[in-house]
């Protein structure tokens, strides 16, 4: 179990990000990695990852005798020392939902989905995750500086590409979504829009956006 998190962890995939994969937290992936915990709960979602560089379900929640969701620690800073946890759902079509699959050298692969209500809050939570995840990948661009592709599906169902040939500075998007009130898919149908001139008049929105994430250095593979 241990070794086969080690080694997503020399493919450069942080605490973190395992974390949100098996939907557990940083400290137990932890526990794992250094042997206090055997995580043996976990051990289909981890070899999954490690097979398929994904999990497609996570782990489920341990429960009592009773059958009640058995409570686990709450995130620092909380008032309270632990908290039921919630047993993770079915994504519904049309909800937020977010999946990372590592790639070589260290480039990420994020699937986002959104509702197609402009004001809906899974909109604004799949617009803050990916800010999140540019702000993480524009560390250390000094020295390593980071590209960013993306692929769109719009609400009628077409698929296209957007930075397909050379790619986009992941702090050139950061600034551009800035403009548009930090809402990467409302400078993402700009970019649309730029080919596909009915695209403001038709009510198209945006619902998928994948997003790949790369070194510069490695701008031919991607």
């Amino acid at each position: 179990m241990a070794d086969m998190l080690r080694d997503q962890r020399a493919q450069g995939v942080s605490v973190a990000e395992l974390a949100r994969m098996i939907d557990r937290s940083p400290r137990m992936v932890r526990k794992v990695l250094s042997g206090e915990s055997a995580g043996e709960a976990y051990r289909h979602a981890v070899t999954e990852l490690h097979e398929r560089g994904r999990v497609t379900a996570p782990p489920p929640r341990r429960r009592d005798r009773s059958g009640h969701l058995v409570p686990v620690r709450a995130p620092e800073g909380s008032e309270e020392a632990t908290r039921v946890p919630e047993e993770a759902p079915r994504p519904k079509r049309g909800k937020f939902t977010e999946r990372m699959t590592p790639l070589t050298d260290g480039a990420r692969l994020y699937e986002f989905t959104a509702p197609k209500t402009k004001d809906a809050k899974g909109r604004a939570k799949a617009n803050a995750t990916m800010i999140a995840r540019l702000r993480s990948a524009a560390k250390g661009q000094r020295w390593d500086r980071r590209k960013v592709k993306f692929s769109v599906t719009l609400s009628n169902g077409h698929s296209m590409e957007v930075g397909s040939k050379h790619g986009y500075q992941v702090s050139a998007v950061l600034g551009r979504s800035r403009e548009f009130e930090s809402d990467p898919m409302a400078w993402l149908k700009t970019q649309v829009e730029h080919r596909y001139a009915d695209l403001e008049a038709s009510g198209v929105v945006i619902t998928d956006v994948n997003m790949t994430v790369y070194s510069h250095r490695d701008e031919k593979k991607f």
